[in-house]
């Protein structure tokens, strides 16, 4: 799956760059920005994060995690996928 493919983020989390074309550097990027707000605006990113449907138990592991940005962005990431996979297998 592209990154092109993946759903849309919420617009708190600022816009998309261009220059993002691979997994890595979408990742690199979720990470910056998660790091950023949660060092901002913890209660704001974990609204973001249910918003988006990551589930409770993939945001206390990630919360408990050494690096919590990173393990934050993988835990959005995975969600954004399944939700992707899912629309796909489920055409409206």
């Amino acid at each position: 799956m592209t990154v092109e493919q993946l759903p849309a983020l919420p617009d708190a989390f600022g816009p998309l760059p261009a220059a993002i074309a691979d997994e890595a550097a979408l990742r690199a990027w979720l990470h910056a920005r998660v790091a950023a707000m949660l060092a901002a605006d913890r209660h704001r990113l974990l609204a973001l994060l249910y918003r988006v449907d990551v589930r409770e138990r993939d945001l206390a592991d990630a919360l408990s995690a050494s690096d919590v940005p990173a393990a934050l962005a993988d835990a959005l990431i995975v969600r954004m996928v399944e939700k992707q996979r899912f629309r796909n297998q489920h055409p409206s």
